[in-house]
């Protein structure tokens, strides 16, 4: 694994973790638990040893020192030991583009199905991921780790297309599964938004307001006309005029 890749991890980690902690129960409550892994007893009852440490209940030991600022980025570090031990693991989008992870259309909104087909490899998704496809372009809610060979588990997601064209289409291979992650939503209201708030009207609005953004910093329309509401097209707008506002 090349240390490009480890460093954009550690970075992506060091920037989540804090929001990761507070939203974890919450997660856990919508997503539920694999027994992919054996589990191992705890006070009589059953632990699960891939996604719940032996001392689950007691207090985290850890701490946060920080924040170390640049410009407008600040980064807390959060110290402590391992809560879950990964091998190998892989981001999403890579995974996606080496056909080892595969994100099913389910035409429901915001709830999707995944699966990783891997052997060994585990796929890190991390909440705000792009899900670009399906009959809706959507937005991952949580930041979750995936078993290999886990089958088909759900996928809570957020529409960031508002108006595709192809929505409730018939289902066939081309609208059936999800292309790619080509990226991640590009402001944290648009993450609260559906991570936090839970709000799809919101997570709609969001899109509108960052388009608006984007189109007035670039001094070009970036809505696509293949679907106007699509945030992943939008983003794909790197072309820009030399009367571009400074």
């Amino acid at each position: 694994m090349s240390s490009r890749f480890r460093l954009r991890f550690f970075i992506l980690a060091l920037l989540f973790a804090p929001l990761g902690l507070a939203l974890a129960q919450q997660a856990q409550q919508v997503l539920p638990r694999q027994e992919a892994q054996p589990n191992r007893q705890r006070n009589g009852k059953e632990v699960n040893s891939k996604f719940e440490p032996a001392d689950a209940g007691k207090p985290l030991q850890a701490k946060i020192t920080g924040p170390f600022t640049y410009d407008n980025l600040a980064i807390f570090l959060l110290h402590g030991p391992d809560q879950i031990k990964l091998s190998k693991y892989l981001l999403l989008a890579e995974a996606m583009e080496k056909k080892l992870f595969v994100i099913h259309e389910t035409q429901s909104v915001n709830q999707l199905q995944m699966e990783n087909l891997s052997t060994d490899t585990e796929v890190i998704i991390l909440s705000g991921d792009i899900l670009k496809g399906g009959q809706q372009d959507r937005i991952a809610q949580f930041d979750l780790v995936v078993s290999p060979k886990s089958g088909k588990i759900p996928l809570p997601a957020y529409c960031v297309e508002l108006s595709a064209p192809r929505w409730m289409a018939k289902l066939d291979a081309k609208n059936g599964k999800f292309e790619a992650s080509p990226g991640q939503v590009v402001s944290q209201a648009q993450r609260l938004a559906g991570r936090y708030h839970m709000n799809q009207s919101e997570v709609w609005k969001e899109v509108e307001r960052t388009q608006q953004r984007l189109s007035r910093n670039a001094n070009v329309d970036v809505k696509d006309k293949a679907s106007d509401s699509s945030l992943a097209l939008s983003l794909k707008v790197k072309r820009l005029p030399k009367n571009r506002r400074k």
